[in-house]
């Protein structure tokens, strides 16, 4: 009898905190704090993550505890669409210009059908915000056991202009996994590896691999849970581009400009280690890469071999009678390929078939002007890569990210520069 009184009391407190959960959900209960994303080369803030707090009786106000309760009671989707729009409708009409704002989504809610689609878009736009200045945050409290699937929606999304970042890299095989798949915009670096990285020179060698494996695939790397200055200076030491944690900066309601005092923190901590603050390219030749150059005639089953066999290709241009007039972007080729009678439908077209026309730039085109040509094109195409010519010949490529961070991290008291 001890043991069905028991039985029943449990059963009783699940109940409970399930019902605490639903009526929290309906409600609208929980305070949204942000907590900033600082430029490590600039000290000025690069955006924002929006974070949930429930206001329940404890242990339901961790927000790890309340989720846990809300999967278990079939409200785990409810509760993430619900703290979602909440920040949306809270942080996007504070943001100051060019801001980002990270939103934290599970794969499980990314792939709902309710999440996906032009409402997402509508929500943002709704408060003044373009989907360019969104980031979706994949948390890893849940494993992806369908990439394929991922990848098609997140094309999707990108298509409209949102970001990605992968959550805890570093933290398990899984994320790093998720990394490798779904070529994030940002990558966040796990906690773990913040702990007394100054010292620690096993931690310093996996984030600075991680660092260029980033940048190779024009990713950005943030590094989580910064607290001493000494991990602040590891962090620039190792080109980390941004930082986030309670030294730069911790939760609160709303959002704050940077303070003059985390400007200067992130300034002496770079010249500690003769890292220079507000480097900038002397011209938009200094961010250029060199893709592969495929001729028009190309089969698109050869195009897309190119792909699978590089991993960390992520463009090639096309040259059609002697000019680069066109390009094909990884997502772009993958997407078709990955449709119902995708092979049998591209694999015989040519490459200038499968390709999208490329926006062509002068060498000589100042960083900012070719900012702007960027995100004049069509939604589905502004974050593809500009192609610059230089003496009337192929000099580059330019992602438009790289582009954008050169001109946040540029000295505004500078002139522009221009190529020689």
């Amino acid at each position: 009898m001890a043991f069905q009184s028991s039985s029943l009391s449990l059963l009783a407190g699940d109940a409970h905190r399930r019902n605490v959960v639903a009526e929290a959900l309906r409600d609208g209960a929980v305070r949204t704090v942000s907590q900033p994303i600082i430029s490590l080369s600039t000290g000025e803030i690069a955006g924002f993550e929006a974070l949930s707090r429930p206001q329940c009786p404890a242990p339901l106000d961790a927000p790890a505890v309340f989720l846990s309760v809300a999967r278990d009671a079939g409200l785990e989707l409810h509760a993430d669409r619900t703290w979602r729009r909440l920040a949306i409708e809270r942080l996007a009409p504070q943001l100051p210009p060019e801001a980002l704002l990270f939103l934290n989504v599970s794969p499980s809610s990314l792939l709902n059908a309710e999440f996906r689609g032009p409402p997402t878009a509508d929500l943002v736009r709704r408060y003044g915000l373009a989907p360019e200045r969104v980031v979706f945050e994949l948390t890893e409290e849940e494993s992806i056991t369908d990439f394929a699937a991922v990848r098609r929606v997140l094309a999707g999304f990108r298509s409209e202009g949102f970001g990605l970042a992968i959550d805890d890299a570093g933290a398990g095989p899984s994320s790093l996994q998720s990394v490798v798949e779904l070529r994030p915009n940002y990558i966040k670096l796990d906690r773990w590896l913040t702990q007394g990285i100054e010292g620690d020179s096993a931690r310093r060698a996996m984030v600075k691999a991680l660092v260029e494996f980033a940048h190779r695939t024009r990713a950005r790397v943030i590094a989580e849970g910064i607290e001493t200055e000494a991990e602040l200076e590891a962090f620039i030491a190792l080109d980390v581009d941004y930082g986030q944690g309670f030294l730069l900066g911790r939760p609160a309601p709303g959002v704050a400009p940077a303070s003059p005092a985390t400007t200067e923190l992130i300034t002496s901590a770079a010249g500690r280690r003769g890292v220079p603050v507000r480097a900038r390219a002397a011209s938009i030749m200094g961010l250029t890469f060199i893709p592969p150059v495929i001729p028009a005639a190309m089969a698109g089953e050869e195009v897309l071999r190119l792909f699978e066999e590089d991993m960390l290709l992520e463009v090639v241009a096309v040259e059609d009678a002697g000019e680069v007039t066109a390009i094909i972007t990884r997502e772009r080729i993958l997407l078709r390929f990955a449709r119902q009678y995708g092979f049998a439908v591209y694999a015989r077209k040519s490459a200038i078939q499968l390709a999208q026309p490329a926006t062509i730039i002068d060498s000589h085109t100042p960083a900012r002007r070719a900012a702007e040509l960027a995100l004049q094109r069509a939604p589905s195409a502004r974050h593809d890569p500009l192609v610059v010519i230089h003496g009337g010949a192929l000099a580059g490529c330019i992602e438009v990210l790289d582009l954008m961070r050169h001109l946040l991290n540029a000295d505004p008291a500078a002139p522009a520069a221009h190529a020689a």
